[in-house]
């Protein structure tokens, strides 16, 4: 297949097979009327917004440690407390929440809690990410998503969040994961 770049927001393909020995130009020229149509009817073309991630950790290093490790591709949003975390998920309606169990103000498990039970944020994912491994069944009990130990593998991070998230868009996931063994 050749990719036609039509514009910086279109790309057009074109198969070799279909098309063998018909005039290219021709063949792009139908493509971008098409695309243009589309685009003026409201087909197609649109821009997939970046999926939200709310980090809450009360140690700012932390939080900038899952920012670099998640990389790209996602908005990120922080809190430093467990009030914090529940305004702003309030406000920003996150995909998922990354959050610590201590923290000052709420604890991880009362801030699960808050969003488990508000009907706008039950949805929502949430990666419980502690260093007290003993309190994997009560936060998956609770409702977490997943459960990851500190200090935590960056490629299992990595993974549990796009795993998550492709969730959110039916793509895949089944039950809470855990990295503690």
């Amino acid at each position: 297949m050749v990719l036609l770049a039509v514009s910086p927001l279109v790309s057009v393909g074109v198969s070799p097979r279909v098309h063998r020995g018909s005039n290219w130009l021709g063949v792009a020229n139908v493509c971008v009327r098409w695309v243009w149509f589309a685009t003026v009817l409201g087909y197609g073309c649109r821009t997939i917004p970046p999926k939200r991630i709310l980090i809450c950790d009360d140690e700012a290093v932390m939080r900038e440690l899952v920012r670099v490790v998640l990389e790209g591709g996602y908005e990120f949003w922080e809190a430093a407390d467990g009030v914090e975390c529940v305004e702003r998920a309030r406000d920003l309606k996150p995909d998922l929440l990354i959050v610590d169990v201590m923290l000052p103000g709420r604890s991880g498990l009362e801030v699960l809690g808050e969003l488990r039970a508000d009907p706008d944020l039950a949805r929502a994912s949430v990666v419980v990410l502690t260093a007290w491994n003993h309190l994997e069944a009560d936060v998956l009990n609770a409702g977490a998503d997943a459960f990851v130990v500190k200090p935590f593998e960056p490629d299992l991070l990595r993974k549990i969040v796009a795993d998550l998230l492709g969730r959110i868009d039916g793509c895949s996931g089944a039950g809470p994961t855990t990295s503690a063994e």
